[in-house]
Parts: structure tokens; sequence; C-alpha cells
């Protein structure tokens, strides 16, 4: 059976955010060394109540930073206060793990509710969310395999003549670029990291002339909570990103309630997962300024016009 896997997460009583500790030490850029889980998702060390490194999963599709059962049961977590995550089917009570720091590079954060997800869904120890990214700019390196945060100011892609910028707006704190077209229909795109595939929505579906039940052939859609839905693998023939074209992307069509979270659930939109952003050679997400800048490198997905 064809398993695409979804560690996407929009959490009831978002904590985005968070305290930063920040000692003065701390450079305005620092990159990180990179790994890559199974899924070919960027994974950071990272260290919970001085603890580790444990390999964290970097989800910019995620509006909290999560820890797995297997974590918070090997570090013996303090339980917290249940709370609501919108997974990919809706709404999910889960219980939480209280962490008194969560630590990525020297950047500290503190007094963090996680929710507690399990580890075989999410495939590592942790997820680094929105909580832990929202005033930074995260450059992925794919060709050097590293992970730059920064503060956006100070952000090695602004201003290079060879990327090319598109624009968003933040909602529930995700960033949803708005300047993505499809057969010169508007399209919503949000930049999931923490997706191994892209993921498009029923009303992109239909945009592209397909109708009735989905054709999932055995594909199924797993999410950060252990919950599936049907797909349906397919292609867009040409997506616009601002300036920047993708020919022949791929794409599993489901029924993700993600979009709907989003207040997107009837206008075409799409996950840009994994599959896709290792096309380029660089990815930045700047979520303070509600842009993402690509390079495209010598990846063999895209062009400029």
């Amino acid at each position: 059976m064809h398993i695409l896997l979804l560690a996407i997460l929009a959490a009831g009583a978002s904590s985005v955010g968070l305290p930063i500790t920040q000692p003065a030490d701390v450079p305005p850029t620092e990159t990180l060394a990179a790994a890559s889980d199974f899924a070919a998702r960027m994974t950071l060390p990272a260290q919970v109540n001085g603890h580790g490194p444990y390999r964290f999963m970097i989800d910019t599709g995620a509006d909290r930073s999560v820890v797995s059962d297997r974590l918070a049961q090997e570090l013996s977590l303090a339980a917290g206060s249940p709370v609501t995550v919108y997974g990919i089917q809706g709404p999910e009570p889960v219980t939480t793990a209280a962490l008194e720091t969560l630590r990525i590079g020297r950047r500290e954060h503190h007094a963090i509710t996680a929710p507690v997800l399990p580890q075989g869904s999410l495939g590592a120890s942790g997820m680094i969310g929105l909580d832990a990214l929202a005033n930074e700019s995260v450059l992925f390196d794919f060709k050097r395999n590293e992970v730059t945060i920064a503060r956006s100011a100070t952000e090695a892609m602004v201003g290079n003549s060879d990327v090319i910028t598109v624009v968003g707006k933040s909602r529930f704190g995700q960033l949803i670029l708005t300047d993505a077209r499809v057969k010169g229909v508007k399209v919503y795109a949000i930049i999931d990291t923490g997706a191994e595939s892209t993921i498009g929505n029923l009303a992109l579906r239909k945009l592209m002339g397909r109708s009735g039940p989905l054709d999932d052939k055995g594909a199924r859609i797993i999410g950060a909570t252990g919950a599936s839905l049907p797909a349906e693998s397919g292609s867009v023939p040409t997506i616009r990103l601002g300036s920047l074209q993708i020919a022949d992307m791929p794409i599993a069509y489901c029924d993700v309630a993600t979009f709907r979270k989003f207040g997107i659930g009837d206008k075409p939109a799409i996950l840009i997962g994994m599959d896709v952003l290792r096309g380029f050679e660089r990815v930045a997400v700047d979520f303070r300024r509600r842009q993402v800048r690509f390079r495209v490198g010598e990846g063999v997905l895209a062009q400029t016009s």
C-alpha cells in the first residue's frame, strides 16, 4: 500500500509567540547542521530540559512544537492540561507535557506546554513549530544540508538577484502565499516542511478537471496524530508562485481538514511539501516579513519568467 506522510498540526489554544531567551552571545544568524528523516524532511538537534540532543523535525506548517510519546516517557515529563489539536480529520483531543526548556542551537524557549503525539506518526522525537520560529527567518539549504535561523533583517538571501520572493499573509500564525496561480486562477499555498508530499484540496482537484470519488488505489495521507485519509495521486502541469514557474508538480489530492481550519477549504489550495521543496537549492521562510524566498540553483523543477 502506498503511504504518503503529512505531519501538519494546527492546534487550538495556540502558543505562538512564546518568550525566547537570547543571551548576549547568541548571533543574529545561526547555521545548524541538519539531518534527513525517512521522509526526506529536515531535522535539527534539540535539547529538552537540558537532555539530548534529540532529533526534532522542522514543520513550518505547524503552529505548535510537540514532543513524541516516547520522549515524554523517557524524560518523565510532567503532564499538562489536555488540549484540542486540529489534525487532518479535524479537531482531536490530546494530552500535553510541560517542558521547562526547549533549546535549538543557542536559542532557548521556556515554559512550553507541548502536545504529545505518537512517535510512529511523527517519525522523530519531536517537532519544531511556529511557536519557536514565529519571529525568525528559517533558511533551508538543501545543497549543504543546513538550516539557518536568523532575525529577518539579517537573513542571507535578502536582496540576492537570483532569488525569487513570493509574498503572503498571516492567518492563525501561519504564512499563506497569495501570489500563486494555476490555470490563471488564484491558489492559496502553504510551505509545509513537515509534509513528505505535496497535498492539494478538492477545490484544486476540481479546477484540474477531476470530479467524483477519489481514485485512491490504496494511497493514504497519515497525519501527525496517526489519523489517515484516502488520497489520489496526480500532477499539476504548471503552477506559478510569483515569477516562479513549477512544471509537472507531483500532488496528492485529499480532503484534509487543515484547509478548512485556515478558511480556504472551498478555494483552490495546496500544501507544498518536501518532494517539491527539495527541487530548489534553498528556500527561506520569513515569518516576520510574510515572505518566502526561493533560490532555484540547479533545481530541475522550477524556472523563472
